[in-house]
């Protein structure tokens, strides 16, 4: 059975469509749910669901938009979170067999054993344990096993068999004992750089290699060289440590995003009903489910994303109850006393006008290159943001430490810009491509079909990426 079998759901038709779309909740939140401080069960992607009816009222079939996968949290969480749902599930004892769990290398392991599943700093290194500080602890999500039941019954509804639920979970896996590796310094000046390699006596290195079916030196190019194009020449580089660790982690965030994003397709295949498409005239109903308004201690590029789709839906909500119908109230000539209420839209325009707003800054920032980094990007900000919107805040204290503040609808919000660029480019490395293409995994050689296609901007082997934007009124 070949991988490209994910994205067919012709043979579910055991199950009934409201089954089926039921069941979809829980596959996608066990790869796209995580804990937080504030929810055991928080979903860390925006979902449109659309819910189709045939004239008499019965469930014909569904469709899901995912977009915005918080990719940041699958190789590094805040102490007292975690980072998704199945990583835990798969080691949780019990929910795998024994010799599954020897084949995946997993046994006599736990979440304390790996480094995603443990908080980590920004250089790869291991923090505090994150098993058991949230703030809330619900009841059960912290039974993994059991979740990783109701996992793999969803899955058999959505007709996946056996191997091919195997297959995503020797990549998860695969992950795990990847999130491990360690690097050592070469004590090389190469003619390009600082030169590292992976610790080849690591004992995750083994696993990561088998599970992931790529050789040593195939799997240390890739994470510690780059090359990229310099007019009409591809230029090869070395990496030094830091950047690996970060290449590592660009490889496994490029590896899970690809596992949601065919996984997304294959709910899709099965909840799709008897309906061709979206342009039937059946009635339908849409079902936004994004996240809420984010406030932690520290505030990065993902919760200014976050709450500036949070802002735009508030300026959604205030056109339509507001100011259209009061508009046409008015053309009516309609006795109508006026409602006041609060415009959001000069934070809409703080955050994103064209050469002025912040998302736009950055933009122009990480399409200069190399010149330009977080303090290069936050200091136009300041330059354009501070005199421009009395919605913007940046003391002197702030300035020093990379920070800004945003009055927003909802409150103040304060951000450190460290990480703003890199997370924005959001590249995933030519190399990780290159490197799954030649495994001797099918599954694998399909992920990597699925990266080369995200990195060439092409959704037609997706329809429902998670980059694809929230739908619009």
């Amino acid at each position: 059975r070949h991988p490209p079998e994910l994205l067919d759901g012709s043979k579910n038709n055991q199950s009934s469509i409201e089954q089926r779309v039921l069941q979809s909740n829980t596959i996608l939140e066990s790869f796209g749910n995580a804990r937080t401080l504030r929810n055991d069960n928080s979903s860390r992607f925006g979902k449109f669901i659309e819910l189709r009816f045939s004239e008499r009222g019965r469930l014909m079939g569904a469709s899901i938009d995912t977009y915005l996968l918080e990719k940041a949290r699958i190789v590094s969480h805040t102490c007292g979170e975690r980072t998704y749902h199945v990583f835990y599930q798969v080691l949780a004892k019990g929910s795998l067999s024994a010799a599954d769990r020897k084949n995946f290398f997993i046994h006599n392991t736990s979440a304390e054993d790996f480094a995603i599943t443990t908080a980590m700093a920004a250089d790869g290194k291991h923090k505090q344990s994150s098993g058991n500080q949230s703030q809330l602890c619900q009841s059960g999500f912290d039974d993994h096993a059991k979740m990783f039941g109701e996992l793999r019954t969803a899955m058999n509804v959505m007709g996946l068999t056996r191997q091919e639920q195997m297959e995503i979970f020797r990549v998860v896996c695969g992950l795990l004992h990847l999130s491990n590796l360690t690097l050592e310094d070469a004590f090389l000046d190469a003619n390009d750089g600082e030169e590292c390699y992976l610790n080849k006596n690591h004992s995750s290195l083994g696993p990561a290699l088998t599970l992931l079916g790529v050789s040593y030196e195939a799997l240390n190019t890739a994470v510690t060289r780059v090359q990229f194009k310099a007019v009409d020449e591809l230029v090869k580089k070395h990496l030094n440590s830091a950047q690996a660790v970060r290449a590592v982690q660009a490889l496994i965030k490029g590896a899970y995003d690809s596992i949601f994003s065919l996984l997304v397709n294959r709910v899709n295949s099965s909840i799709v009903g008897s309906f061709e498409g979206r342009h039937s005239t059946a009635a339908f109903i849409g079902l936004l489910d994004i996240f809420g308004f984010e406030s932690f201690d520290k505030n990065s590029f993902e919760q200014l994303c976050i709450n500036y789709c949070n802002e735009s839906l508030q300026q959604q909500f205030n056109r339509f109850v507001f100011k259209l119908e009061q508009q046409e109230y008015k053309r009516e000539g309609i006795n109508w006393e006026f409602i006041e209420f609060a415009d959001n839209q000069d934070i809409l325009d703080l955050i994103d006008k064209k050469h002025g707003g912040i998302l736009t800054i950055l933009d122009e920032q990480c399409m200069l290159g190399m010149r330009c980094n977080d303090r290069t990007f936050v200091s136009a900000v300041y330059d354009k943001c501070k005199s421009s919107s009395d919605r913007f805040q940046a003391n002197t204290k702030q300035k020093a430490q990379g920070k800004f503040s945003i009055r927003h609808y909802a409150g103040i919000v304060e951000y450190d810009t460290a990480g703003f660029m890199e997370k924005n480019k959001d590249e995933i490395p030519m190399e990780a491509s290159e490197l799954f293409a030649n495994s001797s995994c099918d599954f694998i050689r399909h992920l990597a079909i699925v990266i080369a296609s995200k990195m060439h901007g092409n959704s037609n082997d997706n329809n429902n990426t998670v980059d694809k934007p929230p739908p619009q009124s």
